[in-house]
């Protein structure tokens, strides 16, 4: 049982890695979805302001449409600094010295691995960690 829970940092590892690919794939959706308004906004306010004669709509309206289109160009910005500071605090947190590697603690001081370097013909080497028994 005692090394069951000894091995769970391994597996922490593993959930990090998948929460940080999900994560990661929900960004590019939002990015999507928020950022071909925002370029809409964008144009919407050069045609607001780029007739020879002025504005295209009344002086009254003017202002909250263009705050409304303003904020709504800034959606993605917030979203890419949200998401990037989310993730960095995430990995900063549970930093590991490689994918799926078990961080060194106190209570792992028993366990032993070695990292060999796996290459198959015309790829790139992958580190592999192999435990080692006693």
């Amino acid at each position: 049982m005692i090394e069951l829970l000894q091995l769970f940092n391994i597996a922490q590892e593993h959930f990090k890695t998948i929460y940080l690919q999900r994560e990661l794939t929900r960004f590019s959706q939002l990015t999507i979805y928020c950022g071909i308004p925002a370029v809409l906004a964008a144009v919407l306010i050069a045609v607001l302001y780029g007739d020879i004669g002025g504005a295209t709509i009344t002086v009254m309206c003017l202002s909250y449409v263009a705050s409304f289109l303003a904020t709504l160009v800034f959606v993605p910005l917030i979203l890419l600094a949200a998401y990037i500071l989310r993730t960095a605090t995430l990995t900063r947190r549970t930093a590991a010295t490689g994918p799926i590697l078990p961080r060194e603690t106190p209570m792992m001081d028993h366990l032993k691995f070695r990292l060999t370097m796996k290459n198959d013909i015309g790829s790139e080497p992958v580190k592999a960690a192999q435990f080692i028994d006693d």
